[in-house]
């Protein structure tokens, strides 16, 4: 297993947001220092943008956001993981092959 060192700046947000109410298994996921076997594909800081884009447009696709990362972070994620990623910090998912009634 590959060990990283974790940053001051994300241990201070780490301790931030358990100040604020989230539980430690949250803040793992949401930070990406959970002890998973696979690295997380996007890093904090490009987590907490897609969360941003979603506060401002709060009814972006998920290849809207796909190609929005590509281009404004220079990241390549599949719509499994984009789903997954976005259900796991609370955002409803608007996939473009689900009708927009």
């Amino acid at each position: 297993m590959v060990f990283r060192k974790i940053g001051k700046d994300v241990k201070d947000w780490a301790i931030d947001l358990y100040y604020e109410g989230f539980v430690p298994r949250d803040i793992w996921d949401f930070l990406g220092i959970s002890s998973r076997s696979r690295p997380r594909i996007l890093n904090s800081e490009q987590v907490f943008s897609i969360c941003e884009q979603l506060n401002k447009v709060p009814k972006t696709y998920l290849d809207e956001i796909q190609d929005w990362g590509a281009l404004t972070m220079q990241a390549s994620i599949s719509k499994s993981a984009l789903s997954e990623l976005i259900q796991d910090a609370g955002y409803p998912v608007q996939d473009a092959s689900q009708s927009s009634i």
